[in-house]
């Protein structure tokens, strides 16, 4: 995207189909074309990105489930939980080696 439009980019409408990838790059991903099997989607997430926040990742698990407490036990089944050091926040990684 042109540096002269970005300012006009609104990740909140955009954040369930796209993926923040780093400060200045996104990947679109769409829910609907990620397997409905957990332990599959939770491989295709990690492939498009190494670590996520849960408000990141739970997006897209949460399609898949009718409450909050089941989105935690998927991503507890599929994701280690990694705090790390001088950051301010939680991450999941994957629990498999993720082929790129």
């Amino acid at each position: 995207m042109p540096p002269t439009l970005i300012h006009l980019l609104r990740l909140d409408l955009l954040a369930d189909h796209f993926v923040l990838i780093d400060k200045q790059s996104f990947c679109y991903c769409s829910p609907s074309s990620l397997p409905m099997d957990p332990a599959l989607r939770c491989q295709q997430l990690f492939k498009l990105k190494p670590k996520w926040k849960l408000e990141e990742i739970g997006r897209f698990i949460k399609p898949l489930t009718y409450d909050e407490k089941k989105v935690d036990s998927i991503l507890l089944k599929h994701c280690r939980k990694i705090t790390e050091a001088g950051d301010d926040g939680v991450y999941f990684v994957s629990r498999k080696r993720v082929k790129l």
